[in-house]
């Protein structure tokens, strides 16, 4: 009895913090855009700058996604109660 309760209850919190964690990581994307578009705006920075920011951005992107593959082997994805606790994770959070 107490395990069936665990296995339904650690893949909920796991979708809440997964939720949590994409939305504030959407929000950092989206301000660290508006940023660069402001600095673009101003002439604080310019196009040669981001280019080189990308190419080293870019060379890491392969060790990136094979982590981020690893991560993601790990997650439930098939459990309901993981996408309900992802959903409600996302929605609600501030």
């Amino acid at each position: 009895m107490f395990e069936q309760a665990i296995a339904l209850v650690v893949p909920f919190l796991l979708g809440l913090l997964v939720g949590y964690i994409l939305k504030q990581s959407i929000k950092i994307l989206v301000a660290v855009a508006i940023i660069i578009l402001i600095l673009l705006a101003i002439g604080a920075i310019n196009i040669s700058v981001l280019e080189y920011g990308f190419k080293h951005i870019l060379a890491y992107g392969v060790s990136a996604i094979e982590a981020a593959k690893a991560v993601a082997a790990v997650l439930p994805f098939s459990s309901i109660l993981f996408i309900i606790g992802l959903a409600i994770g996302f929605l609600l959070s501030k």
